[in-house]
């Protein structure tokens, strides 16, 4: 079976077909990247670790990355399986696979995760940004040049409260972003795509950065074997590990003694959910609110006293008026 992210293969072995190989390796790389991501935030979400770490800036900085990945791969792939001539078969037969996998993850989190679904992830996102893209593989690189520069710097200029509306959130310039739980807008991400169509039309003036030197080793293989069922196991990954993790979590036996924090935060959202049934904004808000105890010096000494269990009336006062804020900020829109 093909990547996702790739037309269709060439079964004789060529210059071609080794960039299509090494383009597996870096996807399969990708892949296992994003594995070790979604089990972090499995282990988060059980609250085997604390879940805060996974709002910190690295964390967040490494789920970007992933997701740039997988979209600079599908312009560059895009760029390399039309390159010499727009092949419509192989195009509709790829899309259709994207799209079909973007409307079961769709609806299988809107059956787990009714107030935190996705409806425009990565693979929304890739489908999309595929059609988009098309009249860039043959545009002068000048316009891809300057397509680039207006898709990453359009939300610095054209946010607006007029996107902050459902049917609206895909395109990416709303004020807010959306509660889901995964979130790829076409503004600024449509930028990569067409900085891998660039890259995937010089790669012919690189071609070392392709030489046979990475297809010798055996990781390297192995990556790439992974990123030729990437499709396949971006759709079965996830389901797999929230399962083990949720057995885990429930069976008791692995669940480590949590820390103040944690403590902190699951306290606080059994009592917010005593008087809102929505779930993901309870788990937000408790989080705001355990963040800003725990990582600002305005309210160090509370939470010293909290810690202690000797916490005054002022002080649950103070944190009443924080829990209230960090509450507006995550009310579903």
């Amino acid at each position: 079976m093909e990547s996702f992210m790739t037309g269709e293969s060439n079964p004789s072995y060529s210059p071609e077909q080794e960039r299509w190989l090494a383009l597996d390796g870096f996807r399969g790389a990708a892949i296992v990247a994003m594995i070790c991501y979604h089990a972090g935030w499995n282990l988060g979400y059980f609250h085997f670790v604390d879940a805060i770490f996974f709002q910190t800036p690295g964390w967040k900085l490494f789920g970007t990355s992933i997701a740039a990945s997988f979209l600079l791969i599908s312009g560059f792939s895009l760029a390399l399986a039309h390159g010499n001539g727009f092949r419509p078969r192989a195009f509709l037969k790829r899309l259709l696979k994207i799209t079909a996998a973007a409307a079961l993850v769709t609806a299988v989190t809107w059956y787990v995760f009714p107030d935190n679904y996705i409806f425009f992830g990565i693979l929304h996102c890739l489908a999309l940004t595929s059609i988009l893209a098309i009249p860039f593989l043959y545009a002068p690189l000048w316009i891809c040049v300057l397509a680039i520069g207006a898709t990453l710097f359009a939300p610095l200029f054209l946010q607006q409260s007029f996107w902050d509306q459902r049917w609206l959130d895909w395109v990416g310039l709303g004020l807010s972003e959306p509660r889901t739980n995964d979130y790829v807008p076409i503004f600024p991400w449509f930028a990569l795509v067409i900085f891998g169509v660039v890259l995937g039309r010089m790669s012919s003036y690189l071609p070392e950065l392709f030489s046979t030197r990475q297809t010798d080793s055996r990781l390297f293989q192995n990556a790439a074997w992974l990123g030729r069922w990437s499709l396949v196991i971006y759709l079965v990954h996830q389901p797999f590990l929230f399962g083990l993790t949720q057995l885990a979590a429930s069976s008791g036996f692995f669940a480590a003694p949590p820390s103040p924090a944690a403590s902190f935060r699951q306290h606080c959202e059994m009592r917010c959910r005593e008087t809102s049934a929505n779930l993901e904004v309870c788990y937000t808000t408790c989080s705001c609110v355990t963040k800003k105890l725990t990582e600002t010096s305005e309210y160090a000494q509370i939470w010293e006293r909290i810690k202690a269990d000797a916490g005054t009336p002022q002080d649950r006062e103070q944190i009443y008026q924080l829990a209230s804020k960090c509450f507006e900020q995550n009310l579903p829109r």
